[in-house]
């Protein structure tokens, strides 16, 4: 989970809220940064897992 964090950090440093240049600044973390398409692959997929297990974890207590 902390590494969940860490990337989840990592990744907003470069990301820009914004509708017009949020693709953009995706695409820049992929192309351009070190190790960004990882950071972001990693970020994403582990994010996914997590929603899963507490998905799964809530509607085992229902």
């Amino acid at each position: 989970m902390g590494m969940q964090v860490f990337s989840g950090i990592c990744v907003s440093i470069y990301v820009l809220i914004h509708a017009v240049i949020a693709f953009d600044s995706v695409e820049h973390i992929m192309e351009h940064t070190y190790r960004g398409h990882g950071l972001r692959f990693y970020h994403a997929n582990v994010c996914s897992f997590v929603f899963m297990v507490i998905f799964v974890h809530i509607t085992k207590g229902m």
